[in-house]
């Protein structure tokens, strides 16, 4: 009951904040992509000119990103829910320790109740150790994703500066402004461990409604 307590706050307050990241995420890529619209030319790229191509490059660039970053950090949903059914099994065999002290020292059962405690809590460990190397692989690329994110707009935008097409304010704005439409698109990829864990919150809820319809039936 007090899992079941904690997963609906979990979900009302990850619902409140999730839903106000997408809609500022919305706000900033609606404002932004007009501004880099007008600073974006054309780009000349293996003899085909792609106009506006900046706004494209920003779409293509997050949404390749983003399906990579969703293939590592998918596993984290199936983690989280694990991580909580293993930890709420540890603690219903320490519920039931204390309770049944005295009939598993008459019975000298000491032994075969630490084994059994160890083996559950052996896999609490495991499970949290995984959701740690899955958590820092997918805050490594969405680092290494964000850095390159800087470095890009510049690199595309220099043969139009060296051509005197725009000025370097020009591209300053053009980089703040990718920046920006960059960072609203990638709120799915960047939010997707938090989206995990409600995912995970949410298949917990819904397993609870299923298993008292299922007796009511």
């Amino acid at each position: 009951d007090q899992r079941i307590q904690q997963d609906v706050d979990s979900f009302v307050s990850s619902s409140l904040t999730l839903s106000m990241g997408l809609l500022d995420a919305v706000v900033s890529l609606f404002a932004f992509s007009i501004i880099l619209w007008n600073l974006s030319g054309a780009l000349a790229l293996l003899g085909v000119e792609i106009p506006r191509a900046m706004v494209f490059m920003v779409y293509l660039y997050v949404v390749v990103a983003t399906v990579f970053a969703i293939k590592i950090g998918r596993p984290l949903i199936g983690l989280n829910f694990l991580n909580e059914k293993l930890n709420a099994n540890f603690r219903y065999a320490l519920v039931r320790l204390r309770e049944y002290g005295e009939s598993i020292a008459f019975y000298r059962g000491e032994n075969v109740e630490r084994d059994n405690l160890l083996t559950r809590f052996r896999g609490v460990i495991e499970n949290m150790w995984a959701i740690v190397y899955r958590a820092l692989k997918f805050q490594g690329f969405n680092l290494a994703v964000s850095q390159a994110a800087v470095v890009f707009p510049f690199i595309v935008q220099a043969p139009r500066l060296f051509s005197k097409q725009i000025t370097l304010g020009d591209v300053i704005q053009t980089s703040q402004s990718f920046g920006q439409v960059a960072d609203a698109l990638s709120f799915f990829r960047t939010s997707y461990d938090n989206f995990a864990g409600y995912r995970a919150v949410i298949n917990r809820l819904h397993g609870f409604m299923e298993s008292m319809d299922a007796a009511e039936q």
